[in-house]
């Protein structure tokens, strides 16, 4: 039976793969890339971070409480009945104290560890997302200022006809040269 996380990633992967189809069959602009579109969906995207880090946020923040509660209500499920029977005694409070550090530290890596994995996956997807809309971007506008230049013969020729030094050479005069704009 899959788990939250397994249908969130679903959901995520469906989003994309819509947005992407919405934008492929735009043909308002060149190319078919709808650049209002996309940034609306950047836009949702980064709210949507922002919603899965304050979620994570909240979930830090309960953590101690909800800790305390599932060792009230239901210790076996968070000790073992021999690290209960040890915590019942008149042992050694300093072991005590340390298992029970222990147990509350493994208790927040298992609950904090998959909103991490979460925002992780969710951040990586916007930042190819955001990749995409700069070099979608930055191709749409160059068709537009040369409507007589073959965007694919172009793309063609840098790709296979240009060398590593040039193609790097070619970004960073590109990134400098946004840099006084």
């Amino acid at each position: 039976m899959p788990n939250e996380n397994d249908l969130n990633n679903l959901n995520l992967e469906q989003q994309a793969q819509e947005q992407n189809t919405q934008i492929e069959n735009k043909d308002d602009n060149v190319g078919g890339f709808d650049e209002v579109a996309f940034e609306q969906g950047l836009r949702k995207d980064e709210a949507k971070l922002s919603i899965l880090q304050e979620e994570y946020n909240n979930v830090s923040d309960k953590l101690h409480d909800e800790f305390e509660n599932t060792l009230e209500q239901n210790p076996k499920a968070l000790f073992s009945d021999e690290e209960l029977e040890i915590l019942a005694s008149d042992s050694n409070i300093a072991s005590k104290n340390r298992m029970l550090r222990d147990r509350f530290e493994k208790f927040r890596d298992d609950k904090l560890n998959s909103k991490k994995e979460e925002i992780s996956k969710f951040e990586e997807l916007l930042q190819g997302k955001k990749s995409e809309f700069e070099i979608a971007s930055q191709s749409n506008k160059f068709a537009k200022e040369n409507p007589d230049v073959d965007m694919e013969d172009f793309a063609e020729f840098i790709q296979e006809d240009l060398t590593t030094r040039q193609k790097k050479s070619l970004e960073t005069t590109q990134k400098q040269s946004m840099i006084f704009l």
